[in-house]
């Protein structure tokens, strides 16, 4: 990388949301050298520490871990965070036992300090993402140590965090838990308490009770109606509705390929930077139309539509801009919730429960569970529709539930034959 300079990435506590110009400096560099979803992963690296900043001591272990391998994925390797696998996270392993020497400096209290007249925060440039273990001596060739112990403790430290990328939907596969688990080299059996989540027709129920109906929604309501909706029909990933640096969702992304005379949604850019085209259904072009039709526009948006997909309100105006991941994510939550307390007021505990467990993922996971097991379509169609690489992906939501395949064994004889005669 051209820029060798080294920059922290996360200030104290009380300033880790506050704008400031030298990381968003440094974050460009990398977006420059091909890291291109560095600003999103930054996002949820400080979502992620904010819902660890209940203790000072476990902030600060949690920042300098993130730090250290934002700062390797990014600094040293030039790759996005979805890219690492179990082989790369071994080289990373590698690579903090034994960090090349620039990277090493003594204990420091701050990584950013105030500029003269207190102006704005400015980096330390003492600060390094590696610390000499022996406070005394000069950094040298054994100066830094790095014990098993401190392994282990990245590990955990990075699989919590990669489990909030997957709960976000950025990614799905978390090697620093398979490195954790030292499964690595077995054969990957199916783990029932890792099943796929999703929503039973009867909570799905639920979802659909507390979303707005009517002819007359406001545009919020619509909004919020056609977001739930499309998220389960189309199967689609918050990231490919929210608006980000490298796309905005638009209306026009609704069209008519007349070659093959279908309706669908395109996605130019989706999970690992595929784009692919959702077949769209009958009654989501309908829910279309109706959302449309609420914002004062035409029934289908033309070629040349630039309006945001999920457009943000300022006051009573409409503005051109999308919304992003956090705000999709509010609405999804809020949504959930409410069906929560509906099910419960319902002296639904059960449900309820699930409910509260929920979250953004479980969407594109009921709609393609109810594709497959409620409605009929066939794993091909579904797996294109998904933009899974495999069938065997697409494969993985039938009887995803352990308790589906109980209820399909229970009565199961030993004699195929004295099934038959019962049967008959």
């Amino acid at each position: 990388m051209s820029d060798t300079k080294i920059t922290p990435f996360f200030d104290g506590i009380a300033f880790l949301n506050e704008a400031n110009a030298h990381i968003t400096s440094k974050l460009n560099t990398y977006l420059e050298s091909g890291v291109e979803d560095v600003f999103l992963v930054y996002e949820y690296a400080l979502e992620f520490l904010e819902e660890n900043s209940g203790s000072p001591q476990t902030f600060k272990s949690y920042r300098a871990e993130i730090e250290k391998f934002l700062f390797w994925a990014w600094h040293v390797k030039a790759i996005e965070v979805r890219e690492i696998d179990k082989i790369l996270m071994r080289d990373y392993l590698a690579f903090i036992r034994c960090p090349y020497q620039e990277y090493i400096g003594k204990p420091t209290n701050s990584r950013f300090k105030f500029s003269p007249g207190k102006v704005a925060r400015v980096p330390n440039e003492n600060w390094r993402p590696f610390v000499n273990a022996n406070h005394n001596k000069e950094v040298g060739e054994n100066a830094y140590s790095f014990s098993s112990r401190s392994i282990s403790l990245s590990l955990s430290v990075l699989s919590r965090f990669l489990d909030h990328l997957i709960d976000k939907d950025y990614c799905e596969r978390n090697p620093a838990a398979a490195l954790q688990r030292r499964k690595e080299f077995k054969h990957s059996e199916q783990n029932d308490a890792e099943e796929i989540r999703y929503f039973s027709p009867e909570q799905w129920s639920y979802i659909l009770k507390v979303l707005p109906h009517g002819d007359s929604l406001s545009y919020e309501e619509a909004r919020k109606r056609f977001l739930i909706i499309a998220m389960y029909s189309l199967y689609t990933r918050i990231s490919e509705f929210s608006a980000r640096p490298a796309h905005t969702p638009l209306m026009s992304d609704f069209k008519m390929l007349s070659q093959h005379n279908a309706y669908v949604f395109r996605i130019p850019i989706s999970k690992g930077y595929k784009g692919r085209s959702v077949t769209v259904s009958d009654d989501l072009k309908t829910e279309f139309k109706k959302y449309r039709q609420a914002l004062g526009l035409t029934p289908l948006p033309s070629l040349n539509d630039a309006m945001p997909l999920f457009p943000k309100v300022k006051g009573t105006s409409i503005v051109a801009s999308g919304l992003g991941v956090k705000q999709i994510s509010n609405i999804i939550n809020g949504v959930i919730n409410d069906a929560s307390m509906l099910s419960q007021s319902e002296g639904l505990e059960e449900q309820a429960s699930v409910l509260r467990s929920a979250t953004p993922h479980w969407f594109r996971h009921t709609g393609i569970s109810h594709d497959i097991n409620f409605n009929g379509r066939s794993l091909t169609d579904v797996r294109d529709d998904a933009g899974h690489k495999s069938i065997e992906t697409t494969s993985k939501y039938l009887h995803t539930s352990i308790k589906e395949r109980y209820a399909s064994t229970k009565h199961k004889t030993i004699n195929p034959e004295i099934g038959k005669k019962k049967a008959l």
